[in-house]
């Protein structure tokens, strides 16, 4: 998808011919051709489109889909945004325009992993240098995924629709089961969603089991919205449960991670301008080890990291025929305890 803003400039150009030196000079200059040439000055933001399989137990294994986008793992449920070279947080990610804090260190839980496939509307990538709204603290370009929010009706009998949706994959003996419903009527909506992923360890082609890859999550929400005379107003929230899950490429492992996170916006129309705003928070737990889910003969060694974070953000925006101005920003608070449950000082 690209957008343009085109504008005509005038560029000047000059055929030469050979010149004779000597008196004549200054009259076959004075009979040089000019041909104007007018083309457009093109300003361009361009955005590449993810696409993915559903049943991913992490959204980040849609960029794959993406041109010099991939995606670098820790975990079956936690993979890293990269692009062009750049990944972690100098690749900023947004979840309906919302920046998201992990709780744990080392990104045992990335910004896309709080939310899930089955309810993603679009993911999109800025392919260069991305737009100041479109993320804070960016130097290779910026995700934004779009969630499905709330249909709303102005009939005066309910209707609904929804899905269901379920997998299995052999290597690691994965099971999906996902389901989502919306149900609107009055001028309003309301859309609600559950899905649950588990997994064993992983096998390679030969039978050889890798360890820790094994998995277990699940999420459940819901937006409700409210149109009315010139915009809407929505609630939305959102839970994660990642259960014990392995991350191979880190020294420990996930015994979990519980996160809510809630928001509320809206939308309207005043006097010509269209006005956004939206407020949220967003709160997470995590644990993890380094001895429940793999091997440590060392017991002096044993290490339990409790990280826990809190976040409130905040976005507002105006426009107004080519004008369009917005503040955003969000306040974070992280806390990690360490300790070895084997030795009580």
């Amino acid at each position: 998808m690209a957008k343009m803003k085109t504008q005509l400039s005038t560029i000047t150009l000059a055929v030469l011919g050979s010149i004779s030196l000597g008196a004549n000079a200054s009259t076959e200059e004075s009979q040089l051709e000019k041909i104007t040439v007018l083309a457009p000055q093109t300003q361009i933001t361009e955005q590449a489109i993810a696409t993915g399989n559903n049943t991913n137990p992490d959204l980040a294994q849609w960029l794959t889909s993406v041109p010099g986008a991939n995606v670098n793992r820790n975990g079956p449920t936690t993979g890293i945004a990269q692009y062009r070279g750049l990944f972690g947080d100098r690749v900023a990610s947004t979840v309906n325009g919302r920046t998201i804090i992990g709780a744990g260190p080392n990104a045992m839980d990335t910004p896309l992993s709080y939310t899930t496939p089955l309810i993603v509307e679009s993911m999109s990538v800025y392919r260069g240098i991305a737009p100041v709204s479109a993320a804070i603290d960016t130097l290779g370009g910026a995700i934004e995924v779009n969630m499905r929010k709330a249909e709303t009706s102005d009939n005066d009998s309910l209707s609904g629709h929804g899905e269901i949706l379920s997998g299995y994959r052999q290597a690691n003996k994965a099971k999906t089961f996902s389901a989502w419903g919306n149900i609107s009527g009055h001028n309003q909506g309301l859309m609600i969603y559950g899905n649950w992923q588990k997994a064993d360890n992983q096998e390679s082609a030969n039978g050889v089991e890798i360890s820790p890859t094994f998995y277990e999550k699940s999420q459940a929400g819901f937006d409700y919205r409210v149109s009315h005379k010139g915009g809407e107003t929505g609630l939305s929230y959102h839970y994660v449960d990642t259960n014990n899950s392995g991350t191979p490429a880190l020294p420990m492992d996930i015994d979990y991670i519980y996160s809510n996170r809630v928001s509320l916006d809206g939308e309207f129309s005043y006097n010509g301008w269209d006005l956004g705003w939206m407020l949220g928070f967003h709160s997470a737990s995590h644990e993890m080890d380094n001895f429940t889910h793999r091997k440590n003969m060392m017991p002096d060694m044993h290490k339990v990291n409790l990280a826990e974070s809190e976040t409130t953000d905040f976005k507002l925006t105006a426009s107004h025929d080519s004008w369009k101005i917005g503040v955003d920003g969000y306040v974070a608070d992280h806390d990690s305890t360490i300790t070895n449950p084997n030795n009580m000082m």
